[in-house]
């Protein structure tokens, strides 16, 4: 993993906040517009299954 990236996100700041520019930013930028399209898509195909997602939190 990118050294930049662990950092910044272990001081609270992602790297495509801090860097928005960088080479590693826009690589996650363009993951998760993949990801997101995927999602998009999936969503509007009936015939997609369903996930019913249950969490169970306990204190």
């Amino acid at each position: 993993m990118n050294a930049f990236v662990r950092l910044s996100g272990d001081q609270g700041q992602p790297a495509v906040v801090a860097q928005p520019d960088s080479d590693a930013a826009k690589a996650m930028q363009e993951i998760a517009e993949k990801v997101a399209q995927a999602i998009s898509i999936a969503a509007l195909d009936e015939n997609t299954n369903k996930l019913d997602l249950k969490i169970n939190i306990t204190n």
